[in-house]
């Protein structure tokens, strides 16, 4: 075993020790610390074992944003230096933009404060709701609105983030190289870490990138 290897082994010890522990912040960042290094050094393998682990951390801080008997923050005025941000789920509505959700979002995170954040945009002329959020990357879609478009419903909320993300991996060429789709879909991860079928299609990706290190093919 190359200590690469052991480093990593060690890495992914550490964060399903945490997840064990239901200390999902602490098991999300160990993992994606761990997913990221390994993609340095094309260690798919790595990868791959890291995103189970990224990805129940991540389903637990979502369920521990859900558990939080409050309304749908919404964001009324600018974000301030310094400012911190209730635990649930957060719609940022226009003037409020993308970047706003992004900023809330890491500091929730560094805060270890549970949320869930979905950003929409102005209605198009076709009475679609186009919905955005962003990370390493931008990924937007137009959607069906909310049947009350000023006081949209959970159901509606955490549906969009699902159609977010399934949008997020339709926009990937599975023609070309596997390392580029993998970059692709981490990025994408990053703009949407919620998605359950994100972190699958990069597990899937990953494993391939490594049976094609190891000679086998890829199908």
């Amino acid at each position: 075993m190359s200590s690469n290897s052991k480093t990593f082994s060690s890495k992914l010890g550490v964060a399903i020790a945490a997840m064990e522990k239901n200390q999902f912040f602490e098991a999300e960042a160990s993992a994606l610390k761990l997913l990221e290094d390994a993609r340095g050094v094309f260690d798919y393998d790595a990868m791959a074992a890291a995103i189970p682990v990224l990805k129940s951390a991540r389903e637990a801080r979502a369920k521990a944003a859900l558990e939080i008997e409050a309304p749908i923050h919404r964001l009324e005025a600018p974000i301030e230096e310094g400012q911190s941000f209730e635990g649930g789920c957060w719609l940022i509505d226009p003037p409020r933009v993308a970047a706003d959700g992004r900023t809330i979002r890491a500091t929730a995170l560094e805060e270890q404060v549970p949320v869930i954040v979905l950003c929409r945009e102005p209605m198009t002329r076709l009475g679609l709701r186009p919905i955005v959020s962003i990370g390493r990357t931008t990924v937007r879609t137009k959607i069906e609105p909310a049947a009350d478009m000023d006081d949209p419903d959970l159901d509606w909320f955490l549906g969009s983030i699902d159609l977010l993300g399934d949008h997020a991996i339709s926009t990937i060429d599975t023609g070309i190289d596997i390392v580029k789709q993998i970059d692709g879909l981490l990025d994408r991860l990053s703009a949407i870490p919620e998605h359950p079928g994100l972190h699958d299609a990069l597990e899937e990706a990953c494993m391939m990138a490594a049976n094609a290190l190891r000679g086998q093919p890829v199908e």
